[in-house]
């Protein structure tokens, strides 16, 4: 009688161990969501064309803030939750871009900044780290995301690596790497920053849904860009000597390399920030 007891015990603990570990392997896997609510998504773009004295224009007639512009309209977000600025990149002006979105937007509404300027005007002019890294940080919200689109624009985005507050950060190069801008005299295929460029069509191809959910994340749309980025830089660009001189200049050979630049992801939002769902 004791050994059917046993018995019967023995097989109930394995039954219930079993459920046990599925339930606890169902729960590791198992994804969390946050999806783009046009009605509460707050968007800034500034981006940088004309210089002062000292500082080299990039004529691309602001495409990088319209390709931004484009894509959230056509995910449904309204003009007057984006913010545009061209060209009026002081210290102030950024910090009242910070504001706009700090005065409009909510604690769980989903807050975008887009900055695109040369690498040496947010260090030397704007003093990035020092000065608007902590007031980035201190917008206090839910899901925020960060964008630089400069050359060693990770360098701008490192305060934000551990920072569980800073949201999303992205860095469209490395630290020590160049960004590239296309402009119409050099005849290439792509005007305005590349890796915008094939970051905005992520968004929207399904070869960028990396799991065949239905559903481009943040992290699959960067995912996808990165290697988009590396081969039109080793096609179009390394292989025109005017071209790669400039990286010559500073040391880089990225000509040897079948990966350059390497843009930047820090995540440290709780759930995964899906920006599109393909029909």
């Amino acid at each position: 009688m004791k050994k059917r007891i046993i018995l019967k015990l023995t097989v109930i603990i394995t039954i219930l161990t079993m459920i046990l570990t599925s339930c606890t392997t169902a729960s590791k896997t198992q994804e969390h969501y946050t999806d783009i609510k046009p009605a509460k998504t707050w968007v800034v773009l500034m981006e940088m064309n004309q210089f002062p004295q000292g500082f080299t224009d990039i004529p691309v007639d602001y495409i990088n803030s319209e390709r931004m512009k484009d894509m959230f309209v056509k995910l449904g977000v309204e003009e007057d939750h984006i913010l545009v600025k061209k060209d009026d990149m002081s210290l102030e002006a950024v910090k009242d871009s910070i504001s706009w979105l700090d005065e409009n937007s909510q604690q769980d509404d989903l807050v975008f900044f887009y900055i695109a300027t040369h690498g040496s005007w947010l260090r030397e002019k704007l003093n990035w780290n020092k000065l608007l890294a902590p007031k980035w940080k201190a917008l206090d919200r839910d899901n925020k995301i960060l964008i630089v689109d400069s050359c060693n624009a990770a360098e701008f985005i490192e305060p934000f690596k551990n920072e569980k507050a800073s949201g999303i950060s992205i860095a469209a190069a490395g630290a020590d790497e160049l960004g590239w801008w296309g402009v119409e005299e050099e005849g290439l295929p792509i005007i305005g920053s590349i890796w915008l460029n094939y970051f905005t069509q992520a968004v929207f191809n399904k070869e960028a849904d990396s799991n065949d959910d239905k559903l481009i994340t943040i992290d699959e749309a960067f995912e996808y860009t990165t290697p988009q980025v590396q081969k039109y830089m080793k096609e179009e660009v390394f292989t025109v000597a005017e071209f790669v001189k400039v990286w010559h200049s500073i040391g880089q050979y990225p000509e040897k390399s079948d990966g350059y630049p390497n843009p930047v992801l820090y995540n440290n939002l709780p759930e995964k920030l899906v920006l599109n769902k393909l029909k």
